[in-house]
């Protein structure tokens, strides 16, 4: 396993990214975990004669569990309901709000 030297512009970009602040433990595990992630890579991309193995597949036929939409001819109850007492704003739904600014 080999030992690459992470540079803080690259730990502190991760800590923008996912916005967190790392304390000094937290950062040399990411290190290390970056290490073999940079590793593994490594090891992938140096293998000879892929040829020789065969490419995966799925061994279940895979469907989809969704069922098929079906057409309607008249509203539900709950829609025609929900449709009338909605409060429109230039023809949308307003919705109350979420956060506060």
């Amino acid at each position: 396993m080999g030992v690459y030297i992470l540079s803080e512009d690259i730990i502190t970009y991760l800590e923008k990214l996912v916005l967190v602040k790392f304390n000094e433990d937290e950062k040399e595990r990411v290190r290390v975990e970056i290490n073999r992630i940079v590793d593994l890579f490594n090891l992938l991309k140096n293998m000879k004669e892929l040829d020789i193995y065969e490419p995966l597949f799925h061994v279940h036929e895979i469907s989809s569990p969704l069922r098929d939409d079906e057409v309607l001819d008249k509203l539900d109850e709950e829609y025609k309901m929900l449709k009338e007492n909605a409060v429109l704003v230039q023809g949308y739904v307003k919705a109350p709000k979420t956060m506060v600014e």
